[in-house]
């Protein structure tokens, strides 16, 4: 009885963190309407959806960024964006940001084989805090690895990952230096 209770209590927590990943991926969503990008991760719930147009469900690309040191970083809009851009875009040695056990916005520096200076690192940590629940807070702890030392477990919901060999930095989000970071067209 009691590891039944487990499981079902935990099975209810992984419903609540994919709906928390999932409202922060819509409160960032840029430009246009956001439901056709979300569609297809609620389809498994009962939620009424319009028949979807080829064309709405065509995908935006990730937010790109660059840093003061001008390296790429790439930030996703929704749970699978994040996926595609952390599993099929990013390379091994690319570098993955994530805010540590909150939900948010996956973030790809691309390192092209170059070592990465320490203010790219936190200008991406400080990306990655914007970009997820804990925009609000201050000192957010932000994980950051390897691309290579992130994967996805056998049958988790989009955006969830397991990684290692991370290390930790902590920053406070600030919406000013996020619009100096911004790549303009």
């Amino acid at each position: 009885m009691k590891n039944k209770l487990i499981f079902v209590c935990m099975k209810s927590l992984s419903k609540v963190l994919f709906f928390s990943l999932f409202l922060v991926s819509f409160c960032f969503a840029r430009g246009g309407s956001a439901k056709p990008y979300f569609a297809p991760e609620l389809e498994p719930y009962p939620v009424a959806t319009d028949t979807l147009s080829d064309e709405e469900l065509a995908a935006l690309p990730p937010m790109e960024f660059t840093s003061s040191d001008g390296f790429t970083i790439y930030v996703g809009r929704n749970n699978r964006q994040n996926d595609l851009l952390t599993l099929k875009t990013a390379r091994g040695r690319d570098m993955w940001l994530h805010v540590k056990n909150i939900p948010g916005s996956h973030v790809i520096i691309v390192c092209n084989g170059q070592s990465l200076p320490d203010r790219t690192v936190t200008e991406a940590a400080l990306l990655a805090a914007f970009y997820s629940k804990a925009s609000g807070s201050a000192q957010v702890p932000v994980d950051f690895t390897e691309v290579r030392h992130v994967r996805k477990p056998v049958g988790a919901k989009p955006g969830r990952v397991i990684y290692d060999h991370q290390q930790t930095v902590y920053v406070t989000p600030d919406e000013k230096i996020v619009a100096k970071l911004q790549k303009t067209p």
